[in-house]
């Protein structure tokens, strides 16, 4: 990681990144209320519904506080360290146009996206229990909140080099048992190629609004 360390001034909290941190709890929908909420959620519109087998959904209950966190606590803080290395352009749309010369590992905002990362796949497994409609929902909203970063220069397949290097080092964990390992690592593939597809999906959504809105916008009056 030489080559990913220098200098910079501290780095202010962007307006974006507030609002990503208020909405990235989300509240896991009761039994009575997720179809009504399908039915008017424009999510569920435009996304297919997240769908995993219950031995999957098990082993990622078992696995990502247990086997995951405990041998790589620091897995999202590392993945975005490969990404940047991959994509120096990513350090510059971290930090909203003010492009970060310091030792990215001890960037603090970058430690805060990091550790967004974790909490919001641990709210996906273990408060929202991989349920169809709130993963759905969830995901769909934070491809939402990633548009924002547009404007910084955030390509959809930015989430696509994030997951292979995600990818590279669940293959680096120990498990007792090699298919189970390999079972786990499906079933967080399944996940991941979710969350990614339907980011994506929101942010070319988003990219479609934005457009047909500037063609409303009235035309400037001629000198």
């Amino acid at each position: 990681m030489g080559m990913l360390q220098s200098y910079c001034q501290p780095c202010k909290i962007s307006s974006v990144e507030k609002d990503m941190q208020k909405r990235i709890v989300y509240k896991r929908p009761s039994r009575s209320s997720s179809d009504d909420k399908a039915r008017t959620s424009p999510s569920t519109n435009t996304c297919p519904h997240f769908t995993m087998s219950y031995d999957h959904k098990e082993l990622l209950q078992k696995h990502y506080r247990q086997t995951l966190l405990e041998q790589r606590p620091d897995v999202f803080h590392k993945t975005m360290l490969m990404c940047i290395q991959s994509s120096p352009k990513l350090n510059e749309i971290i930090a909203c146009q003010m492009y970060c010369f310091r030792d990215l590992t001890k960037w603090p905002k970058l430690n805060r996206l990091s550790q967004a990362q974790c909490y919001f796949f641990d709210r996906l497994i273990h408060e929202l229990h991989l349920d169809s409609f709130a993963v759905s929902e969830a995901v769909y909203q934070l491809g939402i909140i990633h548009f924002r970063y547009a404007q910084y220069g955030l390509k959809p397949h930015f989430l696509d080099l994030w997951r292979q290097h995600l990818e590279g080092f669940l293959e680096k964990l120990k498990f007792e048992n090699s298919d189970e390992k390999a079972a786990f690592i499906e079933a967080f593939r399944v996940l991941t190629s979710y969350v990614t597809e339907s980011m994506n999906l929101a942010y070319s959504r988003c990219q479609q609004e934005a457009a047909a809105r500037a063609k409303e916008q009235p035309a400037p009056p001629a000198d």
